[in-house]
Formats: C-alpha cells, structure tokens, sequence
C-alpha cells in the first residue's frame, strides 16, 4: 500500500525505521514472489497401495531389493510393509529402519507416527551413521573408549593434524607455510578409505603393494599414497588420545567391530528381526558390510532405492552395489520394481525414461506410466553452440511465456547449484529481466551474524566472536577479541 502512496524505498525505511536491504527485500518479495493463498485444513488422505506396492510390501524372507523410480511411492510401500509387520504382531523394537539422510529418516518416522504412534517411538528409525554412533557408545568400553567419544568436525580434524603435520616426515605433502588445503585433501582420501572399511594399516599394505608393482611413472603416485597412509595413522592416533571420532569412523568403527565380535553380532541379529532400508542407491561399502552383519544371508533385509537418484556419489555410493544384489550381496535376494508414477504428468515421465536410458546406471530404465495422465504441455529441449549463451537463450523463452500471458512471478529458473544460480541471475537482470535471488542462506550476512552468535553457546573456542562482537550490541575491541579466542585456544 506505501508503494501504491507513491512512497519510495528510502521513505518507508525511514518511516518504519527499517533497514533499507530489508525494505527492498520486502519491495521484491511483493513484486515478483506469486501470492500464497491460504489452504482449508484437510484431512490427510491416504491413498490404498497398488497391486504391485501390495506385493512388494507383503515380501517375507530372502533379501529383497525394491527398485522405485522418483515418484512412484517408495516411501508409501515402505510404510505399508512396517504397517503389515505390525498388523501380523511383530514387536516394532525388533525393527530397524535405516536410511542417509535426517530429512527422510525424519519423514519415514513422521508418516509412521501419523497412524502408529507408539510403534513408530518404538522402533529403531534413523540414518546409517546415528545407529553408529549409537552403537559405539554402547559398546564404548570394548571398542576402546574411556568415555563417551566426542565428534570431530572436518575443520577440527584439520586443526588437529596441523600441529603434528610439520614433523611427520613427509616429502610430497611438505608445505610448512600453509598445510591447511593439502591436510584437507589427504583428509578427503582418508575418509573415502573409511567409507571402504580401509584402516590405516590397510592403507599403507596397499600402497606398498602398488609400489612392488609401479613402473618409474607410476612412483610419484605411491609414493605420494604411502604419505597419505603415514598422515592416516597418525590422524587415527591424535583422535583416540583425545577421544574422538569423526563422521567417517560412525559405520566402519561398528563394521570392523561386529565383524571380530560374535558375542556383540549375534546381539544385534537377535536384537533385530528386520531390517528396512530408504535410498539404497546411497549405500556404500561400509554400509553393505554392517547390513550383512545384521542379517547375515540377508533373511528379512527389504531395501528399496534407483540407481538414477544417487546423490552420494562422493562417499562411495554407486549403482555398482545396486548391481551386486542378490550376487555377491545377498546371494538368492529377489528383486521387484515399481513403475506408476503418481507426481508427474505423462509428458513428463516420457521425457524422464527418455534421458534415463541414456543413464549409465543400472539397468534399463522403465517405461513408466503416469497417473495424472496427459496434461498437454509438452517439455522443450533448447540447446546453444556454448555456454555464455545459455542465458540469452533463457531469457528468450522466459519473454516468450510472458508474452503467452505468464507473468514473471508465474515463471521459476533452475540450476543445479548457487554459483551457477547467482551467476545467471545477474546475467539476466542485465538482460532486462527482473530476478528475485536470495542467494545461499549462508552467505547472507543475517545467517551469518546469528550463526555466529549462537555457536558461542556451543564452541568452547569462542572463533564466533569475531564477527559478533562486530555488532553494535556487543561492541568489543579486536584486541580483546584476540586475548579472549588465544586464552581459549591455549587452555
């Protein structure tokens, strides 16, 4: 209503006493964001599995491997096995639910607890790494620990391998000047070797292995491997005098100890009758191997994932374990597949079997047949000579819909990651199309000065306290800042 008053940016800031960026985000926000209309509360429709869900969740017995395609209610079928299983009496703290992420972990809990409260509190619902690290707490004594391990994050466990770093010997990764990028590289290869089930001694037999091997080219690399194993066991060494662990230990430390503990593995077979897993397709070696050592033969193992959807890549998942089911995994499991996609138009799931067949993933994609049927909107592929191109060529259609009657508001552009997002965005604002970009939440400086005063509650180092005491409200000399962080650092 100011604006429409003819009141402009500096006006209202001064009239509200807000800051102009807030303003103007506001100014944007009424612009170019479509309205939200409120919805009337509903009750939650639960939809009836389909023959084949009915089928898959109704699977008892040998491993069993669900190949789900995006949209297809993977997770509806999953829900509808746990909910056959207690219809048939089984006890739900004798069923484990595993998956990779803490969104669908929560999802799969929040979907469950809607119809079956008590069961879903009863029954073990989380990611492959929290069951970890539960089970290393449990099991803290045996495996080692004085007392309940501490986390490591990735910046602490640079910081705790640069002191030691200097006087490890090392010929290829010698930078006394700035190690911090080279230790975060070795760190990176230390933690694939983790997700490999690759101690440190593993490490360095196979790099001596290679060396027996190499040719004069070939030297370099190993030996520069043998450096990363002599960082590796020296990493492992500064984290258990300290007690830590970190992100990579969570399933290989319960993998190697389930694997040369009977007692501790017939527990957890007895603990466990089922075993359910989400996104399969994100597993890797570690975690097929504590699966196995949960449900040996894999009697009663259900999983369910697409080789198209794997979004792990980086910690070892691959269609490769996808491929070895009901093989070298599992020998005997069976597999079933589901094809009805319920999320999408016609148009769309055509398109998308189109691309994956193209996919070299698993095995040949499906011909998926849509629920929503036709919608009459068929998707365009627009292709240029090159990459500085690609934004005229957005632009051009973005002005192409709007002149069919599509408003800007009406019209969303995506990309697969921030700086490819902002980067586009300012190319089309200097074509002549206004863009609504918030950027990276993180980077903004709000998320910024908030994160930062509250990691004080929790960051016994205090390193927020450069950028809060920057703030007006908690205004303190940079000296001070300086005496306070090294008085932490040093005690």
């Amino acid at each position: 209503m100011l604006r429409k008053e003819g009141l402009g940016l500096a006006a209202i800031s001064e009239r509200f006493g807000a800051p102009a960026n807030v303003v103007a985000q506001q100014l944007f926000d009424a612009l170019l964001l479509p309205p939200v209309l409120p919805k009337p509360k509903a009750e939650e429709k639960v939809c009836a599995p389909n023959p084949e869900q009915r089928v898959a969740a109704a699977h008892r017995g040998v491993a069993y491997l669900l190949e789900a395609g995006p949209g297809t209610g993977k997770t509806q079928t999953l829900v509808a096995r746990v909910e056959s299983l207690l219809a048939e009496g089984v006890d739900p703290r004798r069923i484990l639910l595993l998956t990779f992420s803490n969104k669908a972990a929560g999802e799969m809990a929040e979907r469950i607890a809607r119809r079956h409260p008590e069961a879903a509190h009863a029954m073990w619902i989380g990611t492959f790494h929290a069951f970890g690290l539960d089970l290393i707490r449990r099991f803290r004594q045996e495996l080692g620990f004085e007392a309940d391990p501490r986390m490591l994050d990735r910046t602490e466990a640079v910081e705790l391998l640069e002191y030691e770093f200097p006087r490890l010997g090392l010929s290829h990764y010698a930078d006394i000047y700035d190690p911090t990028p080279i230790i975060a590289d070795i760190l990176a290869a230390i933690f694939r070797a983790k997700d490999e089930v690759v101690d440190a001694a593993a490490y360095l037999s196979l790099a001596e292995a290679m060396k027996a091997r190499a040719t004069t080219d070939e030297l370099p690399a190993v030996e520069k491997a043998i450096e990363v194993a002599r960082v590796y066991a020296a990493y492992e060494g500064l984290k258990r005098s300290r007690n830590y662990v970190d992100f990579g230990d969570l399933v290989s430390i319960p993998v190697q100890f389930l694997e040369r503990d009977s007692a501790a593995r017939k527990y957890f077979q007895q603990q466990y009758d089922h075993v359910l897993v989400d996104e399969y397709q994100d597993v890797n070696r570690s975690s097929v191997r504590l699966l196995a050592a949960l449900r040996p033969g894999g009697n009663n193992l259900w999983v369910v994932g697409d080789a198209r959807q794997s979004i792990y890549r980086f910690r070892g998942a691959s269609a490769f374990n996808l491929n070895r089911f009901g093989t070298e995994d599992f020998p005997g499991g069976i597999r079933g597949e589901l094809v009805k996609n319920y999320r999408s138009s016609a148009e769309i799931t055509a398109a998308f079997t189109a691309f994956a067949q193209q996919m070299p993933v698993g095995d040949k994609a499906p011909a998926f047949t849509a629920e929503r049927g036709i919608l009459g909107f068929q998707p365009e592929l627009r292709t240029v000579d090159n990459g500085d191109l690609q934004s005229a060529a957005i632009a051009e259609a973005i002005e192409e819909l709007r002149a069919a009657g599509y408003a800007y508001r009406d019209q969303a552009v995506l990309c697969s990651g921030n700086d490819t997002l902002s980067n586009l965005g300012h190319e089309l604002e200097r074509l002549g199309i206004p863009v609504l970009f918030l950027g990276n939440l993180f980077e903004r400086p709000e998320a910024k000065e908030l994160f930062s005063l509250l990691s004080l509650l929790v960051d016994g180092r205090a390193m927020g306290l450069v950028r809060t005491t920057c703030l007006p409200e908690f205004h303190m000399p940079l000296a001070d800042v300086a005496d306070v962080i090294g008085y932490l650092g040093s005690t």
